[in-house]
């Protein structure tokens, strides 16, 4: 055992100086407060592994419960196809379960994302029952497809909602099956009533036969959609949409139309549409393959005019009855507007611009049949239809500038070079190469 040499404690107090004693005083008082300071310390170092002992034993648990089968389920995506005894029965055996997919307070399944029907031969009554289940305002997105008789049930049971009840609902992905039975209905009563007014930010539909039903839910979300893609849109007899059918949306970064038929929309009204986006640069999809925009040669142009706002577009492909264009104008559009995005084809009535070869043409290598052949001039003479427009690219090519003929060597022509050495998709055998009209007919199809 040893003894602090600065307090000599074999020493009697009584036969040392005042000074000595008081010296020793003020030794002692910082050595308890050192002491006082250090075991403070402890205590938070004990503290602090305590809980990481215990973060420790919960993440072992968790280990050891995902390495049981029933650990390995994707709860919050399938307690919709869940029983009533299932529920009682995982509540009361699996922790993971009861803390992650139920509300503390209301004791209701929190379920973010509903794709029921994708997959599931639910019946109708099964899966009306859900929404008794269900947390409503944990759901952020729905995924029905009416093709399968448990996404009926459970659609008709949310449309029969109070307005508000489903507020955090962000994304909506619906298969119409041409519109089966009461499915629209009862969809249009969801995004019109029970929703509140500018809810949805994404929404993808398809399987409609009327235009009228995509407008009214279009209309009731119209200042909060971001993304709207309509497939196999069949018009039948809507020929034309009406001056005010679609509503401006503001917010929109990507439309994509694609109907079954040609549909005409006046050039005012797709200019209103493309004029009210407050952020175009934040649009990436302009896809209208079958609607044709028609009108003014003035309405027309400023429509093509338009486009040189949308700077970030990764894929652009429009229709027109006819393009009052020049070729000047349509070069212009080429090498700025367009200027990066490789993948290119113009003519006197649509334009096609996208960042990836388009599996529907003719594969890359056989416009040029080796890398080397793609210069500047071949890219010119194929990506703008010059024979449409009554012209020739030797013509138009020997007016352009040297800074022009310059884009189209050192950066138009390299980018497809790009897309060259990538391997092409084809959902299709491969069609035999087809002349320049040809080519740009089926980008436009």
């Amino acid at each position: 055992m040893t003894f602090d040499s600065a307090f000599p404690v074999e020493a009697p107090l009584a036969s040392k100086p005042l000074e000595i004693v008081l010296y020793a005083q003020q030794i002692v008082e910082s050595k308890l407060l050192a002491v006082e300071q250090d075991i403070m310390y402890l205590e938070k170092k004990r503290a602090c592994y305590a809980q990481r002992r215990l973060e420790i034993a919960c993440e072992l648990q968790r280990r050891q419960m995902l390495a049981m089968p029933v650990g390995q389920l994707p709860f919050e995506h399938i307690v919709q196809f869940l029983t009533d005894r299932d529920i009682a029965r995982l509540s009361a055996t699996n922790r993971h379960y009861h803390v992650a997919c139920r509300d503390p307070i209301k004791g209701k399944l929190l379920v973010p994302h509903i794709a029921h029907g994708g997959t599931s031969s639910v019946s109708f009554g099964r899966a009306a029952k859900v929404v008794n289940r269900v947390c409503l305002p944990s759901i952020q997105s729905l995924k029905l497809d009416a093709r399968k008789p448990g996404a009926h049930g459970l659609l008709s049971a949310l449309s029969r909602l109070r307005p508000g009840s489903v507020p955090n609902v962000r994304i909506l992905r619906v298969n119409c099956a041409a519109e089966k039975e009461h499915f629209v209905d009862d969809l249009v009563d969801l995004c019109t009533k029970v929703f509140a007014p500018d809810q949805l930010e994404s929404l993808h539909i398809s399987g409609l036969r009327s235009f009228d039903t995509l407008c009214a839910i279009l209309r009731a979300h119209s200042m909060s959609l971001r993304t709207v893609r309509a497939d196999y849109f069949v018009a039948g007899h809507e020929t034309t949409f009406e001056q005010e059918a679609l509503p401006v949306m503001p917010r929109l970064t990507s439309l994509a139309l694609d109907v079954a038929d040609v549909t005409e929309i006046s050039a005012t009204l797709a200019l209103d549409i493309l004029n009210a986006i407050e952020r175009p640069e934040e649009v990436q999809r302009l896809y209208l393959p079958h609607v044709e925009i028609s009108g003014d040669s003035d309405a027309v142009t400023a429509v093509a005019n338009a486009l040189s706002r949308f700077t970030t577009l990764k894929q652009l492909v429009l229709r027109f009855a006819f393009m009052p264009v020049s070729v000047k104008e349509l070069v212009r559009m080429r090498q700025v507007d367009l200027r990066h995005l490789p993948a290119v084809c113009i003519s006197d009535h649509f334009i096609v611009a996208m960042e990836k070869w388009a599996p529907w043409w003719p594969g890359i290598s056989e416009v040029w049949e080796k890398e080397d052949s793609i210069t500047g001039l071949s890219v010119f003479q194929e990506q703008i239809d010059f024979e449409a427009l009554g012209t020739s690219a030797a013509r138009e090519w020997l007016k352009l500038s040297h800074e022009e003929k310059q884009i189209w060597e050192e950066e138009i022509a390299p980018m497809l070079k790009g897309l060259y050495s990538e391997p092409q998709t084809r959902s299709q055998p491969e069609p035999p190469r087809r002349g320049r009209d040809d080519q740009c007919a089926a980008a436009a199809t």
